[in-house]
């Protein structure tokens, strides 16, 4: 039996010194991420990247920056299918396929809440690439890898002209 891929987006938010918004999951203690979700019937991968920030941090005050190129596929470990499967019910997709969406935050910083129906994150902080790196759950470490090293022209732009 083939795995079922689900298309989403991951949104690399940046600040003006060029760090990225990153929220520890909720439901995963010290496990830090960036935004997603999966692209609804008739979205774009802008709308899906703008429509997923702000359910999950109440961000409307973006700038479009860019894509990635590619998507990039992860499969989720058993462990974590089976608590999804748990938490949302008989889901049909195995794994996801990310669109990177990268944005630059041009709002205030009170305009964040996390105080949402049903959380993503339990908190949020900026941080460099390398740190989220050595934050993000190991299934997705490749993933989020190989999209900063394939968009790093995007990323070093932006970086440079926030300094």
């Amino acid at each position: 039996m083939s795995k079922i891929i689900r298309d989403g987006v991951t949104i690399v938010l940046l600040n003006e010194v060029g760090r990225l918004w990153c929220g520890e999951r909720y439901d995963v203690p010290n496990a830090w991420q960036l935004p997603q979700g999966g692209i609804g019937a008739g979205e774009n991968v802008e709308e899906a990247a703008r429509r997923e920030l702000y359910e999950e941090t109440g961000i409307v005050s973006t700038k479009l920056l860019g894509f990635s190129q590619k998507s990039y596929e992860y499969l989720f470990p058993d462990n974590v299918l089976q608590e999804m499967r748990h938490k949302y019910g008989n889901i049909r997709w195995h794994g996801q396929r990310q669109k990177f969406c990268f944005m630059q935050f041009c709002g205030d910083e009170s305009e964040i809440r996390l105080d949402i129906e049903h959380p993503e994150f339990r908190r949020w902080k900026w941080m460099a690439v390398d740190e989220l790196l050595n934050a993000i759950v190991s299934f997705k470490k490749k993933v989020y890898s190989e999209a900063f090293s394939d968009c790093s022209n995007l990323l070093s732009c932006f970086m440079s002209r926030a300094d």
